[in-house]
């Protein structure tokens, strides 16, 4: 290697103590600082998994102001060794912020020095082979990074040094960080990526970005345009972003645990094409920024920026892909025998959370929409909520000591993308908490996040639930000491009922501990979703509580406008943010042209009158039309869009212009006048209701929706498909209607109903569940009453109740035969009622490919919600008493002891059925699940 990068400077190495926060790397570790090309600017605090916590050795800070590092590693901490990283030469002084009194001793002298290395060091191997690789195979390019380095070092660039000594005697160095914070644009597409690094104390990070990138483009840049310095900022931060982010993975993830080896060994191979591609990039855009160049290229760096732009894209896409595999490796250590035993116990069991990948398809419609909600990072009222959240500003800033409102309340109508909003908020604040500075005098930031379910409904219990079980896990992937303190009281001795109250005491303890070193972020979406609605405002007072105890916790709510809970929280406390009167026009726009560009493409064959060349006027209409009457509801436009461009349901496809024309005309006539939000999205999904209507299937259409609003998990198409076809009796006939396909079904789903990323059925949004609800099944009340939902739900479980029974009644069903069961076989003689029932008919049962495995768990459960339960006399109870317990043919009592005296059949192991006393199952005195109710107790 030549000089500048291509050498190891010989100089003293440089010590830093308190690098890291305490938990993160084991005390008395000293680190060396190596020499880096790259910044490893704020490591992803997953990274930091297993690594030591770091005190610092008694000879503590020992490097001046103006030395450099040379490339070292300390003794290695369980195993690995444990380095940090700078960039040298530029200064860093001691000061009482990373030091001890007794090291705050004046700075030595000593003469600037070249910078020679770029190598990191061996646990950065795959990035140090990528360059040279760049060196030997493009050594021009090469060139380029080693001028950055060199331009930190020479004498013309000492106030590029001087700002990082943050001295408020220097005037002039206040002006150049000033200036350089105020070259970062403001334009939400890179805000996003550059706030954290703004803000952050550059004593604490690689400096490249900050001195080398920004001073090269604030000096260079000048001759171009500001559209083009702002495009150029914006890809230099993703290849910087993306290589810093890959540094931090080779040097600090743990890769020695047995659960991620494999993983991290497939990841490990992805990464040298990503460091070339990333590498490239970088030096081509290093290169544009010099003066000479543009002089040679002139008018060619338009078509040069389109070039670049598709190579960013490239870059973001891979980085992406790479990221997940990453996540998927932290899923497993979180997901280790007695971490996911302790996590799964304190959760809730039918917690209906989606997990993030589902949010991530629907608030990004299926990744069609990747800046869906951006504008809000640039929201006056988003910032003022966020400010304090950021690592805090070095001594110059003026604006420190502002106090924001810490309960941010985001509010609007059906469909306006509340949703959207908070699962984009969860995923910058999430950036923002992998990149926050490690050190012992900032805290770090810890985002939680709960988002309610449309399908089915979470209460009280189980928010406060998820939220305990999410800080019980510590960012070592270690669990809390009062979550495994909570966890051992409980599960040990006799099991007792724990109460709601132990669980809220749980979530207050581990607020309170982690606030000591964290900053905590609450996020509840749709808290209009909760059930009982009392549960909202119970949370909301809960909630309030801690915000006023604990001044460390920010929260972020979204619901529906009608929903009270906000006046729990003091004014002190509260922002309100209106959805409708903040989003911008350009964003409901782009939403549309975006959504129509896709339907283009995926139905240029399908025969639409709208995409019919000849008929260009309709979709520009159809275009129009949608953007100047969705008043701000995304989910209205995506009604239309399924109405006049259907993608499920190729019958109902719009092939001829009048027909177009009326669909063209009801849209504008429902979406202006005095319509209101919900009038306006009643007509759209009664218009789509219709579009979808099968006479022969309309009694099968009301049963399906009836068997989704009230089932107790998410149904596969094909478990609901065969619910279907068990019909209630005719002429005392048992009735399986084996000509009702999935197919069939599907399309009676669509536009209402949706499959998630593991094929089970959800509603496409809360508001077609409520037009469902409110309209269809119970009509009167439409989208605006609130009463049908009990009603409705009553008798859904009773439409579930009587298929339980069709089946139970009938040892002859069809359903058994064509499971290839026969509870005739079983049925017990007296003398063999305390014998068991062989293990392989259980598992039959279990494994059928049908919906008997659901009607078997919880079918007791609907005919509970659907009687009235301590009331003998009850229509309901009395079938059951007749037709299942006292009926002389029947399967209840298989059904009895396979689903109800196996504990462990949901585990799928076979052991022999422990005794049944038949006498007091006569009695009615012994129930299936001791959780449930008991209807025919005195």
């Amino acid at each position: 290697m030549s000089s500048g990068l291509a050498h190891r400077a010989q100089t003293p190495p440089l010590r830093l103590k308190h690098l890291y926060s305490p938990g993160q790397i084991q005390k008395s570790s000293t680190v060396i600082m190596p020499m880096v090309m790259m910044p490893t600017l704020i490591p992803h605090q997953s990274d930091f998994l297993g690594a030591a916590e770091l005190s610092g050795s008694s000879n503590g800070l020992t490097a001046a102001s103006g030395q450099t590092a040379t490339n070292h590693m300390t003794a290695p901490v369980n195993g690995a060794p444990v380095i940090a990283q700078a960039v040298a030469p530029v200064a860093c002084p001691v000061t009482a912020s990373n030091a001890p009194p007794s090291e705050l001793a004046a700075p030595a002298k000593s003469p600037p020095v070249q910078p020679r290395v770029v190598q990191l060091s061996s646990r950065a191997a795959i990035c140090d082979k990528a360059l040279e690789t760049l060196q030997k195979d493009d050594p021009k390019k090469y060139e380029v990074l080693d001028k950055v380095l060199k331009n930190l070092s020479t004498p013309v660039n000492d106030k590029v040094r001087g700002m990082f000594e943050l001295s408020e005697s220097k005037p002039d160095n206040i002006t150049l960080l000033l200036r350089t914070k105020a070259a970062l644009p403001s334009l939400g597409a890179i805000q996003k990526v550059v706030a954290p690094f703004a803000k952050v104390d550059p004593h604490s990070v690689a400096p490249f970005v900050l001195a080398g990138t920004f001073f090269i483009i604030d000096v260079l840049l000048g001759k171009l345009s500001i559209e083009d310095q702002r495009k150029i900022r914006n890809m230099l931060f993703e290849c910087v972003n993306a290589i810093n982010e890959w540094i931090s993975f080779e040097t600090n993830f743990v890769k020695r645990i047995p659960a991620v080896e494999k993983d991290v060994q497939e990841v490990e191979e992805l990464l040298p094409d990503l460091y070339k591609l990333a590498l490239q990039l970088l030096c081509n855009l290093l290169i544009a920024c010099d003066a000479s160049w543009l002089k040679t290229v002139g008018n060619k760096l338009s078509a040069k920026m389109v070039e670049w732009q598709e190579q960013v894209e490239k870059l973001k896409d891979h980085r992406a892909k790479w990221t997940a595999r990453r996540k998927v490796m932290e899923e497993a250590l979180s997901r280790q025998e007695h971490i996911a035993k302790v996590l799964d116990w304190i959760k809730k069991g039918d917690d209906p959370e989606q997990s993030l990948r589902a949010l991530n398809d629907r608030a990004t419609s299926e990744g069609r929409q990747k800046d869906s909600a951006s504008w809000i990072l640039d929201n006056q009222i988003f910032k003022a909520w966020s400010q304090n959240l950021y690592p805090p500003e070095p001594p110059v800033s003026t604006t420190s000591d502002v106090v924001s409102k810490r309960v941010l309340w985001v509010s609007g109508s059906y469909g306006v993308g509340k949703t959207t909003i908070v699962h984009r908020v969860v995923s910058e604040l999430q950036k923002l908490a992998d990149g926050y500075p490690p050190r012992d005098d900032v805290k770090g930031l810890q985002v939680i996040s709960y988002f309610c379910d449309t399908s089915k409904r979470a209460n009280y219990e189980t928010v406060i639930r998820s939220i305990g079980r999410k800080l019980s896990l510590l960012p070592d992937f270690t669990i809390a000491r009062k979550a495994q303190d909570f966890y051992n009281k409980h599960t040990s001795g006799l099991t007792a009922t724990i109460y709601i109250k132990e669980y809220e005491d749980l979530v207050r303890d581990l607020l309170n501990e982690r606030s000591k070193s964290y900053n905590i972020v609450l996020l509840i979406d749709a808290l209009n979703e909760c059930d009982p609605f009392q549960d909202a405002e119970r949370l909301c007072a809960f909630i309030s509580e801690i915000v006023s105890k604990n001044p460390q916790v920010c929260v972020l709510f979204s619901s529906h406008e009608q929903l009270s809970g906000s006046e729990q929280f003091k004014e002190m406390h509260l922002e309100k943010m209106e959805v409708v009167e903040t989003a911008p026009r350009n964003a409901l726009e782009d939403f549309v042209n975006t959504e129509i560009k896709f339907r283009e493409d995926k139905l240029k064959d399908s025969g639409s009158i709208f995409l019919n060349p000849n008929h260009e006027d309709l979709l520009g209409e159809l275009r129009q039309s949608l953007i100047d009457g969705a008043n701000g509801m995304y989910v209205w436009v995506q009604i239309w869009l399924n109405i006049t461009l259907p993608l499920q349901n190729s019958n109902t496809t719009v092939r001829l212009d009048r027909h177009a024309r009326e669909l063209l005309e009801d849209l504008k006539k429902t979406s202006t006048g005095a319509n209101k939000a919900n009038e306006q999205l009643q007509a759209g999904y009664q218009r789509l209701w219709d579009s979808g209507a099968l006479t022969r299937f309309e009694e099968i259409r009301i049963r399906l929706f009836r068997f989704v609003l009230c089932a107790f998990q998410a149904l596969e198409l094909s478990t609901v498909t065969h619910a279907l076809r068990i019909g209630i009796e005719k002429d005392g006939e048992s009735s399986y209607q084996e000509d009702i396909l999935v197919e069939h079904i599907d399309k009676l789903c669509s536009n209402f109903l949706s499959k998630d990323v593991s094929g089970r059925l959800s509603w496409t949004h809360d508001s077609a569940r409520a037009f469902v609800v409110r309209v269809i099944l119970d009509p009167g009340t439409g989208l605006e009453g609130t009463s049908a939902e009990e009603t409705s739900m009553k008798s859904s479980h009773l439409v579930v109740a009587n298929t339980f029974i069709a089946v139970m009644k009938d040892s002859d069903h069809p359903v058994w035969k064509e499971a290839n069961l026969d509870p005739s076989e079983w049925k017990l003689r007296k003398q063999d009622s305390f014998l068991p029932i062989e293990g392989l008919e259980i598992e039959k049962i279990r494994e059928a490919k049908s919906s008997l495995e659901y009607l078997g768990e919880h079918g007791w459960r609907h005919c509970e919600l659907a009687a009235d339960k301590y009331v003998i006399s009850d229509p309901l109870w009395t079938r059951v008493l007749k037709e299942l317990i006292l009926h002389h043919k029947t399967a209840f009592a298989l059904w009895w002891r396979v689903w109800f005296k196996d504990p462990l059949h949901r585990l799928g192991i076979r052991l022999q059925k422990p005794r049944v006393d038949s006498r007091r199952l006569r009695r009615g005195a012994c129930f299936p699940d001791p959780t449930y109710s008991r209807p025919f107790e005195a």
